[in-house]
């Protein structure tokens, strides 16, 4: 529970406030200042806005320096900016687009009396001069005419230093992007004000057809203080709302097995060679928007039903095809959904009420080729369904609020899809790459959800623009799941097999509640010079059903020892502070130029998994089985149940007996990440945007289980875990302190949308350097946030430092579009980027780590990947039948990865693995460490499959589309 002080500050300040809420920003802000013909103030004018995506029209009064302001605005083009005053002629600008996050200048200049209104055809503006932050904005429009798959994390990449590279190598990372160094569950995900990221991992956790998708706002530093639980990027999503006008669309989207050419080879582990996927799959989507009442009451609504078969790649192992019984194939079925009402209450309020969801079934051969039938078929149910309510109100010109309150929510349900899978356990075979005999007898039914609430006031003070207020969300997570499974890894530890079992279970319950206040200072120092001073308090309570297990110097050794731990109702992260300092200067003083400067703190929302796995407490039993029978990959396993039924005698060499309660550091302080930001931008001949900046982030302090070693009998097993901050503290002081430099200089270039072309292009020049990914280990391929196996063992630190999957001498986006006047769009997506750096990695024996967990020689030091690039292609005709009406009826095309490249993304780093011919020689007593793993020794053989391919790009595929607008 959250601490009562905790409850009553909250308490207090939703009370000032007038209301509860969730999130963060959902709207823009359009600034101004209006002069006469000599260039002087005009106060007193009255400025009116109006616009297609605004309920009615906004007023305000110009003060003493001529200067107004419009908040609190749904983003959108075609507003227009009307001032009059008598004794003046009327100005005007009209084609105005307002960005979400984003506040742009708009001055008019008004005529003497009696001269014809004034119609400023100035460019639209396109740099917000007032903030920090960095990123890219994504209009519906501009999604709409570019390559993508039509999930909106795909186009997230148009920002600099973003990627999807990690969907390539784990399917689990397919909707959530990386930001420079940072790890693809360190983002915070908004829609429409709600945090949609996942509660137990911290990846993206709801998926929007882009049909559904106003815009996207994708900040990857330098944000202010009302956001934050992110050390990554903070990517911002509004759907539609409706209009005066009814409006929608009817479109389907298609694509074939046979769009995907067969045999291709996708990866390789070893010996076994697996073809890339092919996929067909269709949806049939509709949305409409329109007035309940107009100017008052509007409303959207879209559902967009998906069907998909994955047929699962072929494999082949030695030159020889992998032939099943049955076809490997899953089917898909995913009900995307979103819903909007916008209701002006008054001129001054507006209540705003938000649905959306992605419930998804999944039936068939769920994991890859290489598998028997029983183990492959399995039945999931995932997906989520969310809602949030918002209001906003304006109480004057210098008073306004934001508050909302909303909930999160999600499931899986995982199990084999037949008796004879759910009666045998999984059987791995190691030696080739890992072929699964055998059935699937894991049971997996977890819940998570998040209630949250937001509350932001808005004050004019002078020159200060202060914003202040509660962000607060408690989240839930509850887990159940067990399985038992083997490992066959041929002869090792001197004896002819070595079969590992693995029993792991989880039955729990785990919740953290995070609230944090803000407070940030937008103060205009002068016309061309703004500080944006910020500051956010972080506060994070786990807690599970079992309490929290804590120990600290008095008692380390009776909890680590003895399992004579404290237990307390909940545990508070110390350390919550996070400043936000920034400062823009407006050099030629006109809203189109910036040079700007950043420094911040950015603190981890710690996922749930935590709370369930560590203080929740699983069981985890790794017994060792050896025999001196020499076993095959055709012997060793059994189809009807255990393959320690067979084969035997075998004989217990070592268990790891891993059931436990993890206790906490009494100390634990939470982790955070500071980010130093320099930069320029600048507005180029009306609809071109420049900018360069340098990007600075090191990661300062995380939280991580440690390994403890407390068996005098046997000092090499690992009998348990504390968790806490390594490099710091009792338990973590005796450790090295954990790394993560990210150093970038990004170029960036952008063309709005005008005369029927736009372009997105940018140029990162990265380093990144340390020991500590993030929340997920690559090596490890192991989604286990701040439990991660860095430091369990001590052989995982030695040769950990070193360059890092981001550190990338250069990347290269370019996307660009263009409409001919006969309707037909084309554009394109280009990226070309570095190769990642190559480790030496080796297995760990003792406790049953496996492979891919030892640096046998420094991190990234063994040369680089070959130079990636992939260029996708787009093309939508309007059919000329229904030109000249409201109608619009296109055609679509998209090709990914036209030239069909075969790039290699990955290559085995397997320098030495469980499995390999001379294993034994690297087990010899004088090749092991101090903790019993083996260590680099350039006199003996390492693995042949060094180096070679492991990961291909997929090859070209199609998909069609058409789509009735009306």
């Amino acid at each position: 529970m959250v601490s009562r002080r905790v409850l009553l500050l909250v308490g207090v300040l939703a009370l000032v406030f007038a209301s509860p809420s969730v999130a963060q920003t959902t709207t823009g802000s359009i600034v101004g200042k209006v002069t006469d013909s000599q260039g002087l103030a005009v106060p007193g004018a009255t400025v009116t806005l109006s616009g297609p995506n605004l309920q009615g029209t906004r007023t305000a009064t110009t003060n003493n320096l001529g200067a107004y302001l419009f908040r609190d605005l749904p983003p959108g083009p075609d507003y227009k900016v009307t001032t009059s005053k008598q004794g003046l002629a009327p100005a005007s600008q009209d084609a105005i687009r307002v960005s979400l996050g984003q506040e742009f200048t708009v001055n008019l200049a008004m005529s003497p009396a009696g001269v014809t209104e004034t119609l400023t055809v100035t460019a639209t503006p396109l740099v917000d001069v007032t903030q920090t932050s960095i990123g890219v904005n994504i209009t519906s429009t501009q999604f709409e005419s570019l390559p993508t798959t039509r999930n909106f994390q795909q186009l997230t990449t148009l920002a600099a230093g973003v990627t999807l590279e990690m969907s390539d190598h784990d399917s689990r990372f397919r909707q959530s992007p990386s930001v420079g160094a940072s790890s693809a569950p360190e983002n915070n995900y908004i829609i429409d004000g709600l945090s949609s990221t996942d509660p137990r991992y911290g990846t993206s956790g709801a998926n929007l057809t882009m049909n559904f998708v106003q815009e996207v706002l994708v900040m990857t530093g330098g944000y202010q203080a009302e956001y934050g639980r992110s050390t990554g990027g903070v990517f911002n999503v509004i759907t539609k709302s409706g209009g005066n006008q009814f409006r929608g669309d009817l479109f389907t989207y298609f694509r074939g097995k046979g769009f995907t050419p067969s045999g291709v080879e996708r990866r390789r582990n070893k010996e076994l060679v697996t073809f890339a996927d092919q996929r067909g799959e269709s949806d049939l989507g509709f949305s409409l928007g329109g007035p309940i009442v107009r100017d008052k009451v509007w409303f959207f609504g879209a559902i967009d039903p998906q069907w998909s078969t994955n047929y699962v790649g072929g494999q082949v192992e030695g030159g020889v095809a992998i032939q099943t019984p049955i076809d490997r194939q899953f089917d898909t079925t995913s009900k995307v959904y979103a819903g909007k009402v916008t209701w002006t209450l008054s001129p001054a309020q507006t209540l705003a009420v938000t649905m959306f969801g992605d419930p998804t079934t999944q039936n068939g051969w769920l994991t890859g080729p290489n598998a028997d039938p029983a183990a492959a078929l399995r039945e999931q149910r995932t997906g989520s369904n969310n809602f949030n309510i918002k209001y906003n109100n304006v109480f004057s010109s210098n008073w306004l609020m934001e508050a909302s309150f909303g909930r999160y929510s999600q499931g899986v349900q995982l199990e084999a899809a037949t008796p004879e899978g759910r009666a045998v356990p999984s059987q791995y075979d190691q030696t080739i790459g890992g072929f699964i005999h055998g059935g699937f007898q894991r049971v997996q039914d977890d819940a998570a959800s998040r209630n949250a609430f937001f509350v932001k006031m808005t004050n004019l003070v002078g020159d200060h623009d202060l914003r202040y207020g509660v962000d607060s969300e408690m989240n839930d997570y509850r887990a159940k799941l067990s399985e038992t499974w083997f490992n066959f890894f041929g002869p090792a530890f001197s004896r002819a097999a070595y079969i590992q079992e693995r029993q792991y279970g989880v039955n729990g319950e785990g919740t953290t509640n995070n609230a944090a206040l803000f407070i940030q200072d937008n103060w205009r120092v002068s016309a061309k010079l703004r500080l944006n001073l910020g500051l956010r308090w972080e506060h994070q309570r786990l807690n599970s059903a079992q309490q929290v297990a804590i120990a600290g110097e008095a008692d380390a050794e009776a909890c680590t020892s003895l399992g004579e731990c404290r237990k307390v109702d909940g545990i508070t992260l110390q350390g919550g502070f996070a400043p936000r300092l920034g400062l823009a200067y407006d050099p030629m003083g006109n809203g189109r130029a910036k040079i700007y400067g950043f420094w911040g703190r950015f603190y981890e929302a710690v996922p749930l998994n935590i709370n369930i796995r560590a203080i929740n407490g699983e069981t985890y039993i790794i017994p060792q089985h050896v025999s001196d029978n020499g076993l095959t990959p055709e012997n060793w396993y059994n189809q009807n149940g255990s393959p320690l039924a067979i084969n035997g005698p075998w004989e217990v060499r070592r268990t790891s007996n891993l059931v436990l309660v993890t206790p906490l550091d009494e100390n634990l302080k939470t982790q955070f990440q500071d980010e130093f930001i320099i930069g320029a931008e600048m507005q180029l001949k009306g609809v071109w945007r420049g900018g360069v900046r340098y990007v600075h982030r090191k990661l300062e302090r995380i939280i991580e289980d440690i390994g403890t070693f407390i068996d005098p009998a046997d000092p090499q097993a690992l009998t348990g875990y504390v968790i806490g901050n390594p490099g710091e503290g009792f338990f973590g002081g005796p450790f090295e302190k954990p790394s993560r430099t990210y150093k970038a200089v990004e170029f960036t270039l952008q063309r709005s949308l005008r005369n029927n072309w736009q372009l997105f292009s940018s140029l990162v020049i990265a380093k990144a350097e340390g020991n500590h990914e993030g929340l997920y280990m690559s090596g490890y391929d192991q989604l286990d946030p701040n439990i991660n196996a860095l430091y369990d063992i001590p052989s995982f630190i030695v040769n950990g430092t070193g360059k890092m999957r981001a550190d990338k001498p250069f990347q290269f986006k370019m996307h660009g579009a263009y409409t001919f006047d006969m309707g037909l769009t084309l554009s394109e997506g280009l990226i070309i980027s570095s190769g990642i750096p190559v480790s030496a990695f080796g297995p760990e024996i003792v406790n049953g780590y496996g492979d891919g967990t030892i640096f046998m020689l420094p991190r990234g030091s063994e040369g680089r990947t070959d130079t990636f690039w992939t260029f996708d292609f787009h093309a939508d005709y309007r059919l000329p039948f229904m030109k000249g009406s409201n109608k619009r009826l296109s055609v679509v095309l998209d090709a990914f990865n036209l030239f069909n490249r075969h790039g290699i993304l990955e290559v085995d780093q397997d320098y030495v693995y469980e499995g390999m011919d001379n294993i034994l020689d690297w087990e010899a007593d004088s090749n092991l460490d101090a903790s019993g793993n083996p260590k680099y020794n350039p006199n003996i053989p390492g693995s042949t499959f060094y180096k070679t391919p492991s990961l291909f790009q997929l090859p070209r595929t199609f998909q069609l589309g058409l789509k009735l607008t009306f």
